[in-house]
């Protein structure tokens, strides 16, 4: 490895800054085999989550979009259980949420919303999740919550995309997912689980080879379900509501949440999925 690494933009960082910065994201390359420094992490994980039945993650990137998240959840039934990332807002917990500080004993400068799905089995029964830059109308969260309280201990339900790049056996990313403590705990125990670069698991021994999609989020998933028999319900959340990022915008090197505020106007969104009722302004 050569000695700097450039990113996005002009900053140019050492192989260690870089692995440090990565850790976050939920990527086996940057953190390595050693977990033993999570067992406190997971036990702090434990207690903050300790008496919810039914926790949904919502993670705080942009507040706004974040506070819309946790109503539609609240008005489901569900608990949002509220994460952030360091470089995004802080977020605004609204009355029947819970803060969750996945960062407070790891201090790392950025984390991302599936670093905590990893691990779902040594902390809570189920978990629910979605990225910070989805939002969707009620008859589409009325479907997704209906995947969500069907759920077996032994599942997961998880998205994966419609169209052609279905034959090319691309995975379930998290685009909005929920999986259970036993189903956790096998893809754990086979290391298919939600992390970039799964192939590098501690406890991963795949019976076929991995294909070069494994760089992203939630590969290990779909490898977990086609190759050791993992069950994974399909969820499809709506694509029109995703706030997705392009990517002349990150190599300008912008924060997630800078350029999702830079370029989307949310209030022609809000109006098409008929929430606009849930919005209480950008403050």
């Amino acid at each position: 490895m050569s000695d700097v690494i450039e990113t996005r933009g002009p900053l140019v960082v050492s192989p260690e800054q870089y692995q440090w910065h990565h850790r976050g994201t939920g990527d086996w390359e940057s953190w390595g085999p050693d977990v033993t420094s999570l067992a406190d992490v997971l036990d702090d994980w434990r207690e903050q989550l300790a008496g919810i039945e039914k926790p949904w993650l919502c993670w705080g990137v942009v507040d706004r979009f974040c506070r819309i998240q946790q109503k539609l959840i609240l008005e489901f039934g569900w608990t949002p259980v509220v994460g952030a990332d360091p470089l995004g807002d802080t977020p605004t917990i609204l009355p029947g949420a819970v803060r969750f500080d996945v960062n407070r004993l790891l201090n790392l400068p950025t984390v991302w919303v599936s670093f905590p799905m990893e691990f779902v089995y040594a902390y809570t029964d189920r978990l629910a999740c979605w990225h910070s830059d989805l939002l969707v109308s009620r008859k589409n969260m009325e479907r997704l919550v209906r995947s969500f309280n069907a759920l077996d201990d032994g599942e997961t339900a998880a998205y994966r995309p419609r169209g052609w790049w279905l034959k090319k056996g691309l995975p379930c990313p998290g685009l909005a997912c929920a999986t259970t403590r036993a189903a956790s705990l096998n893809q754990w125990e086979h290391g298919c689980g939600w992390w970039k670069w799964f192939r590098k698991h501690p406890n991963f021994n795949g019976p076929v080879p991995v294909p070069d999609c494994d760089w992203d989020t939630g590969r290990g998933i779909w490898y977990w379900g086609k190759h050791f028999g993992g069950r994974v319900k399909r969820v499809f959340p709506d694509e029109s509501g995703h706030c997705r990022m392009p990517w002349q915008l990150w190599k300008q090197g912008m924060s997630k949440g800078q350029a999702m505020q830079a370029y989307y106007d949310l209030d022609p969104l809000l109006h098409r999925l008929r929430i606009a009722d849930l919005d209480d302004g950008p403050g």
